[in-house]
């Protein structure tokens, strides 16, 4: 899922499902998971070039509506190639949930 400001709601006045088993959120820039459950949301892994790690981190922060703050054991996921965006992004074409 992309991530834009607003997209991701801090609280909730309702429960759709509770979250005693969220793992974690995927977007397009990372992954968002809880360190235990039931805590909060911080920033575990990071889609970026090596080296770019911090600013992925910044990206996410100022696109979330909540301060979230970054795993001390923060990982790196590789960024897509152009092959492998054009496999994932066949099953939405009209880019719907991929950007």
């Amino acid at each position: 899922m992309p991530l834009r400001p607003g997209r991701l709601a801090n609280r909730l006045p309702f429960v759709t499902s509770p979250a005693r088993r969220l793992r974690g959120v995927a977007t397009d820039r990372g992954w968002l998971a809880p360190a235990v459950p039931g805590s909060d949301l911080q920033i575990a892994a990071v889609m970026a070039e090596p080296g770019k790690e911090a600013d992925a981190v910044r990206d996410i922060q100022a696109l979330c509506d909540w301060p979230i703050q970054a795993s001390p054991n923060l990982r790196r996921i590789d960024v897509p190639s152009a092959s492998e965006l054009a496999a994932v992004r066949a099953f939405d074409p009209a880019r719907v949930l991929l950007s």
